[in-house]
């Protein structure tokens, strides 16, 4: 399994490698940061340089490297983590993206909540396991960019 892994790893690109060590940071930093500081400020961070050139990597690839480095670690793969971490390098790399931030009640009369991460014009980035429009709308917390 670790094999296949490392195997994967090495058939990216050097700009596909640098942004899954990056990611696997950002994801440690943003499960201690959600701890200790206030949800707007952890959303709202972003860098103020550009770290990736934008023409390296397609809008579409960073949030599923994102989602690879995520399964690497067993407290790092949940949704609100790996938006805040797409959110943050979609950013760095000169895309704009807003985090998504929803809840619903399941079949059972449960809460749930989900984080996704959407275009600048309201449309999900990415397709994904749960449908983004089951959720109610969050709009607290999330500043437009």
């Amino acid at each position: 399994m670790i094999s296949s892994r490392i195997r994967k790893f090495v058939k990216l690109s050097s700009a596909e490698k640098w942004l899954v060590i990056r990611a696997l940071i950002l994801l440690q930093l943003n499960w201690f940061l959600v701890r200790i500081k206030p949800l707007e400020e952890v959303i709202n961070a972003s860098t103020s340089q550009r770290l990736i050139k934008q023409s390296q990597l397609e809008e579409t690839r960073i949030p599923e490297l994102v989602d690879s480095a995520s399964r690497l670690t067993r407290w790092t793969d949940n949704c609100l983590l790996r938006g805040l971490t797409s959110k943050r390098l979609l950013l760095a790399a000169g895309y704009r993206a807003n985090l998504g931030i929803g809840v619903k009640q399941d079949e059972y009369g449960v809460l749930c909540a989900h984080a996704w991460i959407e275009r600048s014009d309201g449309s999900a980035l990415t397709e994904e396991l749960v449908d983004q429009r089951e959720f109610q709308r969050l709009n607290i917390y999330t500043k437009r960019k």
